[in-house]
């Protein structure tokens, strides 16, 4: 670690070269005395656009900034690569395609100077790309400035409503993140949560200051919160969570850790797992899903428990799971109790045997109407 460096920036860059530039240069268009203080590291995972020359273009210009090629081996390689090559005291992850409000994010580094903090909470916000507009993405109920002991934050609901420490959201200290010895899954989408889990591991301190430091892109193709995506890589978002189960279960956590990881990481991607194989109509998959995962006793309770506390979609799709509203030609509906429409279900019904016009039904019906699925093998 060089002691002059206080804060690594690395950017994961994929075929980010329309928006690479608006990523680096969010955080170099300023009046920064200690500019040598802030090192960029663009990691290019094997992209197949231009932004390997888009990389090499900006580090030209600017000393800070460094470009390192690699084969393709997805996010968590980069974040892995960053970890390991980062030379600031503190790390800090935006991908390429994401930026920063470049006045807050200099008045974040002016403060970094006067902090000794294990994780620093920030704010992030959406950026729509057809919008011009903002919206939150997330915030903390935290008394700002005020340096936290991490078992009291976790422990306590009041703190995370929603989101504890994310990657849009945190700064990490390198030497807790070398400490923990982890290595994030490579080749996966949705590896985001291992981070969100493996980072508490050797941290025991918090702050967070209100500023509103992360723009996160909504509505480029290809990101992983988009539904073309679930359909392909809905298994890599199942691996992850069996991987966490597998951290839980076998690292010698302290036990608050542990809890907050199953109650609030791992209970959220069930209930995301349950919504996304309803989407995608893979209900037999969804079934050996939630078998496998009874076989955790301690863990299955506390996510079926968080989905139904929850009462979003993902309780109205196991609530229903096993009801059969009808059974024609090989055909079941389920239809949830708080929206029956026995006009949409005739229509369903009719065309039940016709499985694109099937398909155009259910994307065209409001979500939860109507679920049709198919129980004969391979239909």
């Amino acid at each position: 670690m060089d002691s002059e460096i206080l804060l690594t920036v690395v950017v994961p860059a994929y075929n980010v070269e329309k928006y690479l530039k608006k990523c680096i240069y969010s955080m170099l268009h300023f009046e920064y005395p200690e500019s040598k203080r802030l090192e960029i590291l663009i990691i290019n995972d094997g992209s197949k656009d231009n932004t390997a020359a888009v990389a090499n273009e900006i580090a030209a210009d600017y000393s800070s900034v460094h470009v390192v090629n690699k084969e393709n081996g997805g996010h968590g390689s980069t974040i892995n690569m960053g970890i390991n090559m980062a030379r600031g005291k503190y790390l800090r992850i935006i991908d390429g395609d994401d930026w920063v409000d470049s006045q807050n994010f200099l008045s974040f580094l002016r403060k970094l100077d006067d902090v000794d903090c294990d994780l620093i909470l920030t704010d992030a916000e959406y950026e729509y790309l057809d919008k011009k507009e903002l919206s939150p993405y997330v915030s903390y109920e935290l008394k700002p400035e005020s340096i936290y002991d991490l078992k009291d934050v976790l422990t306590n609901d009041r703190y995370f409503k929603s989101f504890g420490p994310i990657l849009a959201s945190t700064t990490y200290k390198v030497d807790c993140l070398r400490s923990a010895n982890f290595k994030i899954t490579e080749h996966s989408a949705y590896v985001d949560m291992e981070l969100n889990a493996y980072c508490l591991e050797c941290a025991h301190t918090l702050v967070y200051w209100p500023i509103s430091i992360y723009r996160y892109l909504i509505g480029r193709s290809g990101q992983t919160v988009s539904p073309d995506v679930w359909k392909k890589k809905y298994k890599e978002h199942q691996n992850i969570i069996f991987n966490l189960i597998g951290y839980v279960t076998n690292k010698h956590l302290e036990g608050y850790k542990r809890a907050y990881i199953i109650n609030k990481l791992i209970a959220s991607m069930v209930d995301s797992q349950i919504f996304i194989y309803d989407q995608i109509c893979k209900w037999d998959e969804l079934k050996s899903f939630l078998k496998t995962l009874s076989d955790f006793t301690d863990i299955y309770p506390v996510a079926i428990s968080y989905v139904y506390q929850k009462h979003g979609d993902s309780y109205l799709i196991l609530k229903n799971f096993e009801k059969k509203i009808t059974d024609k030609s090989q055909t079941s509906i389920i239809i949830t109790q708080n929206s029956l429409n026995n006009k949409s279900a005739g229509v369903a019904l009719k065309y039940h045997g016709k499985p694109l016009l099937k398909k155009i039904i259910k994307c065209m019906l409001p979500y939860g109407l109507v679920r049709l699925y198919q129980k004969s093998k391979g239909r």
